[in-house]
């Protein structure tokens, strides 16, 4: 990890060797990455294919619950749910968003019961929106109940907000570019490794 954080800290993310590459579509070849315009990266910047993603952009937890059966279909023998800051403005109250959560989590466990559910950070947004943004400001609110609800469903959360630089970030504030996932990736890669 500590490579991983000069390099971030430098600017500087070297690219997936084509050994990294293999080895990651290898592992995630029957996962399935669910979510929104943070999941999409996943196969727009050609870490996966589309085939391994299933979002809808600007979606919010009660809106991929509208997709579990979709998700379901393609049989997935993993699940990776990677959303962002959609909820944060959808959702005023953290009860409200903490049962929407479960829910989702409780329905993909019911469709698909010998799936493993892995849940990424609520990643939040650049520091510019962040002060224009009060709703997006939540995220670190958010992504608390996120990490004590994945605790108390037996679900893995990925901790990535350690990965966010604020040269990370898009020109909108939200979305991350290749270097984040460049790095989302060997370390979700060597997380799986060690279970």
């Amino acid at each position: 990890m500590a490579q991983w954080n000069e390099q971030l800290d430098a600017g500087v993310v070297a690219n997936l060797t084509q050994e990294e590459q293999i080895a990651i579509r290898k592992c995630f070849a029957q996962t399935i990455f669910f979510g929104d315009s943070m999941t999409q990266a996943i196969a727009s910047y050609g870490f996966l294919d589309s085939s391994n993603v299933l979002y809808q952009r600007s979606a919010t937890i009660d809106v991929l619950q509208n997709k579990v059966d979709e998700l379901v279909g393609l049989l997935p023998k993993r699940v990776v749910i990677f959303t962002g800051l959609n909820d944060c403005h959808r959702y005023s109250s953290l009860e409200e968003y903490k049962s929407d959560y479960q829910k989702l989590l409780q329905d993909i466990k019911a469709k698909l019961p010998d799936v493993s559910i892995v849940v990424s950070s609520l990643l939040p947004p650049s520091d510019t929106l962040k002060a224009s943004r009060p709703d997006l400001a939540r995220s670190n609110d958010f992504d608390k109940v996120l990490r004590t609800l994945c605790k108390e469903q037996g679900v893995t959360y990925l901790d990535s907000l350690w990965i966010v630089r604020q040269s990370n970030y898009l020109t909108d504030g939200i979305h991350m570019n290749r270097s984040f996932y460049r790095i989302w990736f060997r370390y979700f890669f060597a997380t799986l490794q060690k279970n």
